[in-house]
Parts: structure tokens; sequence; C-alpha cells
């Protein structure tokens, strides 16, 4: 699998998510996903919406392929839960632990946002070059022609 739509059916087909449900969380029709729309590139917003909606996907592969299909914590990369002071009740404690795991949650959704971003503007300054090129050819091609 090559396409990045390609690998997003993948993983809504792996997971058991019904696409309907799929393409409304992330706000597409599912026609961008059918045909030669499939080989059309998918914007930054949808990407957004699919990290937002399914933070287990890995970035990376979603990107660019390579890598595991989920983010997955191996045991030595396992949550470290730092106990809270004894005087806490049993419940402040599950809350604590929750809260744990959601801030590191939420650190590596940032980390692989930050990726996208990085990516995106690689992209963006290929283009801004495609775009001078074509212009530069544009002008070259008057003043010859």
């Amino acid at each position: 699998m090559t396409k990045i739509k390609e690998r997003i059916i993948y993983f809504v087909e792996n997971q058991g998510i019904k696409k309907i449900d799929f393409f409304n969380k992330i706000q597409v029709s599912s026609a961008n996903f059918r045909g030669n729309a499939i080989n059309t590139p998918l914007n930054s917003s949808s990407i957004e919406n699919i990290i937002a909606n399914y933070p287990q996907i890995n970035l990376h592969w979603l990107i660019t392929g390579k890598g595991e299909m989920l983010i997955t914590k191996n045991k030595s990369e396992a949550l470290k839960v730092e106990e809270p002071a004894e005087t806490y009740g049993k419940e402040q404690k599950t809350d604590y632990e929750l809260i744990l795991k959601n801030n590191l949650l939420l650190k590596e959704q940032n980390q692989l946002q930050e990726e996208l971003i990085t990516m995106l503007k690689d992209k963006l300054q290929y283009t801004e070059e495609k775009l001078q090129q074509c212009e530069q050819d544009k002008n070259i091609s008057q003043v010859t022609g």
C-alpha cells in the first residue's frame, strides 16, 4: 500500500469500523475514497480529524506507510504511574492515574502533530518551488515564443 487513502481504508477495515461512521467522523464523503478520487491527496483537516478521533493510529504509518499501524507500548515503555499520597482515597487515586495516562497520550498526540506539521511544511515548500519553476518556465516560453 503506497497511498494514504489506501492505508486509511486498511485501518478502517482492520479495526472493524463502519466506513459510514468513519467518514462522518472525519467529515469527508466516501466518494473521496472511490474510483479516481482515491489517487488524490487527503487534506490536512481530514488528517487532523483522523488523529482526533482515532488516537491509536500511528501518524508516521498513516503518512509514510512505514512502521506499525497502531501506536503500541512495549513492556519497557509501559505507563509508569507514581503512587499518589496515601491520604488519597481509592477514587482519587484512580482519577490521578487516568489524568497521568491522558497526559501521556496528549503528549504523544502533540508529538505526532508536530511531525505532521513538519511534513506539511516540507510539502508546501516543495510545492512553492515547483510553482516558481513553472512561472520561470512560462516567462522563458513567452520570451522565446
